[in-house]
């Protein structure tokens, strides 16, 4: 679970204040038992925990989101850009994401790469642009290799079926 400090609206709060409320939440309320809180866990030690990453400034070293790289991430999550072809720009951006994760395959790092576009299109039209124009075509000729491409959040994947086959099929090859 990714927990951020969103500072957004009226209801703002400094990072002092923020950490207070989550540690009354975990300790005065009782729920620091139903989270893992330090580091990559294995499946074991996550099984019926919520793993907890902190998109926030914190010493409790939990897992430290990034919107970047840093030691557990490895994130693409271009959005939007003022470029002439901006959903080939973000295709692009997928698929060198693909080929990164594929590539480093003992990496301790976690590869996210987010398939969603907002930049002044509709989510769905950009999404459904980008799926028939960079990801399935990408997973297309890249199935039955082995590959490691980490997590791949996306929008409407109910309308992806296609998609969703080839990622998960992809966990199945040896």
């Amino acid at each position: 679970m990714r927990l951020r400090n969103e500072n957004a609206g009226g209801q703002a709060l400094d990072p002092a204040e923020f950490r207070r409320r989550v540690n009354h939440y975990l300790d005065d309320l009782g729920y620091r038992p139903l989270f893992h809180l330090s580091g990559w866990p294995t499946l074991g030690t996550a099984r019926g925990r919520i793993v907890l990453v902190a998109d926030f400034a914190n010493d409790w070293g939990v897992i430290q989101w990034s919107s970047g790289s840093n030691a557990y991430f490895r994130t693409q999550d271009l959005w939007q850009t003022d470029q002439l072809f901006p959903l080939r720009v973000k295709g692009r951006a997928i698929t060198q994401q693909f080929d990164t994760a594929a590539a480093d395959p003992g990496s301790p790092q976690m590869y996210v790469n987010f398939l969603s576009y907002a930049g002044g299109y509709w989510p769905k039209s950009a999404e459904q642009t980008l799926m028939d124009q960079s990801v399935y075509p990408y997973l297309t000729a890249h199935a039955g290799r082995p590959a490691r491409y980490g997590i791949v959040p996306m929008d409407f994947p109910d309308f992806h079926v296609n998609v969703l086959h080839l990622l998960i099929d992809q966990n199945f090859t040896s």
